[in-house]
């Protein structure tokens, strides 16, 4: 597939400009690198054999590293007109192509079929869903971060030139790169990986005793 970057955009589908995409791809390109520094930060973490966040930076980063996952997840993975529809207000990787020349994917990988969900109930709000026994716990970092990775740089890759700030695919692939160099994983990203997940205590007395 040539890069889309080679051939006239046209119009930005009639509801942004250039210019405007421009300006928006900065703040994609911030979503992006918090979540991938998170998630080494949180690598680095589990690596050192912390599992439950306690200390409470090491929970607001897991808390963070959450909502930014949730806001690429919807940035990468919605579309205006498939499905429930974004606000007018929200960005997402469609606006930046013309009618059918995005990848675009319907069905959300496993690695983060339930980020918005989780988020929602595990840090958005105060939710009896934390009380539930069946609800899986922890945070697969390592797969939230690869699926997002992959599909971040497909985006990079096909957006035409005119619509990204020029820094825009430099500093997404060190974002990548760095990413995957630092955890070792350049082979078999998407395989599933119990023994990185995280999360914060699923009990308060996991806590409050240790304060």
């Amino acid at each position: 597939m040539s890069r889309a970057a080679d051939v006239n955009p046209g119009p930005a589908i009639g509801r942004r400009s250039d210019a405007e995409l421009r300006d928006q791809s900065v703040h994609v390109l911030w979503e992006f690198r918090q979540c991938m520094r998170l998630a080494r930060h949180l690598y680095d973490r589990r690596h050192g054999g912390v599992t439950e966040m306690v200390d409470p930076l090491d929970a607001a980063a897991l808390e963070a590293f959450c909502l930014h996952s949730r806001a690429l997840v919807e940035f990468l993975w919605r579309d205006r007109n498939q499905g429930k529809r974004p606000m007018s207000q929200d960005a997402v990787a469609g606006d930046w192509f013309d009618t059918g020349s995005w990848r675009f994917e319907a069905s959300l990988p496993d690695e983060v079929r339930d980020v918005h969900r989780r988020t929602g109930w595990g840090v958005a709000h105060i939710s009896y869903k934390r009380l539930d026994p069946e609800e899986v716990w922890g945070w697969d970092h390592v797969a939230i971060g690869h699926r997002i990775a992959s599909r971040l740089h497909d985006f990079s890759e096909d957006a035409p030139t005119v619509r990204l700030h020029p820094d825009f695919r430099r500093e997404a692939l060190k974002e990548n790169l760095n990413f995957r160099e630092n955890m070792a994983l350049k082979e078999h990203a998407f395989e599933p990986s119990p023994s990185y997940s995280v999360g914060t205590p699923a009990h308060p007395h996991l806590w409050i005793a240790r304060s």
